[in-house]
């Protein structure tokens, strides 16, 4: 059998990138100002105003990598027969909110899992709740990544994820893998869908978006 070559991407849909450019560039803008402001207020011995310009300005920088990390910073991609799913560590968000005092202005740091497309048994696609339904006993990593959004004594944690649309695999041999999609250009998740389904025609899919569910709706047509 001839392996597949082919290699779609999905990241954040166009219109999304291109309103995240347009905060970043303004982010920039106003890091840069706050920076030449707060140093020239230093050197003319105006300590107050130089000191908020510079902390002004290390906000600002911190902004601007935290929105491009959120836009730019994963992906998921298929490529012979091989899906990469380049995420934020903490799995959903891409800022740290489980640390301590100014937690959510520390930039999540990413990593990639590879998985051959041909061992992969389940695909979900939808909010957590969804997935927490329809997983087996292999979502525990899931789980216990949840937790610390589940329990938080916040609520704004709590609520932070309920709604974000979640890319999450089952392996043959029990382990799982996940990631936030939200925002994600549809089509090319579900091309990538596609060529898990050529590569591995068990695989069982569900999901619980519009969009998605005409594409499995398709997809079952054809088997």
């Amino acid at each position: 059998m001839t392996k597949n070559t082919n290699t779609i991407t999905a990241t954040v849909n166009p219109r999304k990138r291109i309103d995240t450019t347009i905060i970043i560039v303004l982010y920039a803008v106003l890091a840069i100002f706050s920076a030449v402001m707060g140093f020239f207020d230093l050197a003319t011995d105006r300590n107050l105003f130089g000191v908020l310009f510079l902390i002004a300005a290390a906000i600002f920088s911190v902004l601007l990598l935290i929105k491009g990390n959120a836009v730019f910073g994963t992906y998921l991609k298929i490529r012979s027969d091989v899906l990469y799913m380049k995420s934020w560590a903490n799995g959903f968000l891409p800022y740290d909110v489980n640390g301590g005092f100014l937690s959510d202005l520390k930039p999540s740091k990413t990593n990639i899992i590879t998985i051959p497309a041909d061992e992969i048994s389940t695909i979900l696609v939808g909010t957590k709740d969804f997935i927490k339904r329809n997983m087996t006993d292999a979502g525990r990593n899931f789980i216990k990544a949840l937790y610390p959004y589940e329990h938080s004594s916040k609520k704004s944690k709590k609520n932070m994820i309920s709604g974000l649309d979640i890319f999450y695999i089952e392996t043959k041999d029990g382990k799982c893998a996940f990631m936030c999609v939200q925002d994600f250009s549809v089509k090319n998740v579900v091309d990538i869908m596609n060529e898990i389904y050529m590569a591995s025609p068990t695989v069982s899919i569900k999901v619980n978006n519009r969009e998605y569910k005409r594409y499995v709706a398709k997809l079952n047509a054809d088997v």
